[in-house]
């Protein structure tokens, strides 16, 4: 009815194994989520910044007669659209959403379910 010791051994070097393989992921899935929102607070910095030239230049331009210094603000303002428009793109595609949660949920509930297997274990050895 009792397992030997070698048998103990097997089942916590696989439960340790997978703790760690586990504990690994979630780490990457948390570096991941820590990189996407250092991106997407970076270009939200920039994003304000960009925005009041953007409208500065373009008034400056409106107020500005023909001639080639009007070509420069022109070339200037598609600079910086461009740039805006690249924030953008980057704001898009680097906020996460709800379905990104679901990996970390997933990771929770992994973790308790191994816990409780766990606290199993070490029940049967404490007297």
């Amino acid at each position: 009815m009792h397992e030997s010791p070698s048998e103990h051994d097997e089942s916590w070097d696989q439960v340790a194994a997978k703790i760690e393989s586990e504990l690994a992921e979630t780490t990457q899935i948390l570096q991941d989520m820590q990189a996407r929102f250092n991106a997407v607070k970076t270009a939200m910095g920039e994003q304000e910044p960009l925005t009041q030239e953007y409208h500065q230049r373009l008034e400056t331009l409106a107020q500005t007669p023909e001639g080639i210094s009007r070509e420069a603000l022109i070339h200037d303002l598609a600079i910086v659209q461009e740039r805006l428009a690249a924030i953008r793109v980057t704001l898009e595609s680097q906020l996460f959403s709800v379905r990104d949660l679901g990996p970390i949920f997933w990771q929770v509930a992994r973790f308790v379910g191994l816990g409780i297997v766990i606290g199993a274990i070490l029940r049967g050895f404490v007297p």
